[in-house]
């Protein structure tokens, strides 16, 4: 979305929603995403007998599906108050599209930061609750468990240093505003790349690391770092 923003900064209203709802669902699932990963791993290491039927196929294709729908609510909610509080009109304009533009009224403002409080908080509550009792469980673990265990609330802490970074969210107002008095630069592209930085570098830090840790595509990995390094040091092949 932000890339298209700096080649069409005007577009249609019901475009603009469009993109701008995929971006806010995407934001407000990350946090729930971090802190239902933390849950699996608590149920994992601490009711371990209750693993497999708690963390099934199925159940975890319905609790995805409940993750995306409270997400949503937050767009969703806006594009309604938008609908009764703008004329039919409005919707063949076009606009300047950024996240600024889906807040047509005070309490949409009010109501978002509510919501992404309210997101981050269950999140954070998550973290702790989980980490905390997990260490519990390895250090009354036995030799043999506590290497799972170990393994559990590295990821989990691992979770919560993604879920720092993903809080950082919170300060890019803070940070524009420091970033336009200090330097004086053209405010969308200080919006650019704070947006490149705090928002969407967490995000790629989350695949990039699990596919780091997955045996099969570090194996991978390695095989095509030795192709690049082979070709790059003969010109010929």
């Amino acid at each position: 979305m932000h890339i298209s923003l700096e080649t069409v900064h005007i577009m249609p209203v019901p475009l603009c929603y469009f993109l701008m709802t995929i971006a806010i669902t995407t934001t407000y699932n990350t946090p729930l995403n971090l802190a239902l990963m933390a849950l699996e791993r608590y149920i994992a290491i601490c009711k371990p007998l209750h693993h497999p039927n708690i963390c099934t196929v199925r159940r975890m294709y319905i609790t995805l599906n409940i993750m995306w729908l409270i997400s949503f609510l937050s767009p969703a909610s806006d594009v309604i108050i938008v609908i009764n509080v703008e004329s039919v009109n409005f919707f063949n304009a076009k606009i300047i599209c950024d996240n600024d533009s889906f807040l047509r009224t005070y309490s949409q403002s009010v109501k978002r930061n509510y919501m992404s409080i309210t997101y981050f908080a269950v999140a954070w509550f998550t973290m702790a609750y989980t980490y905390i009792h997990i260490v519990i469980a390895a250090r009354s673990a036995s030799r043999s468990e506590k290497s799972s265990a170990k393994k559990a609330y590295n990821t989990v802490l691992m979770h919560a240093i993604q879920l720092t970074l993903s809080s950082l969210m919170f300060i890019v107002p803070l940070v524009n505003n420091l970033w336009l008095y200090f330097q004086r630069q053209d405010p969308e592209d200080i919006q650019y790349f704070t947006y490149i930085l705090i928002i969407l570098f967490p995000r790629l830090l989350s695949p990039l690391i699990y596919g780091v840790r997955e045996e099969n595509f570090k194996k991978y990995l390695k095989v095509y770092v030795k192709v690049c390094a082979f070709v790059k040091g003969d010109p010929s092949s």
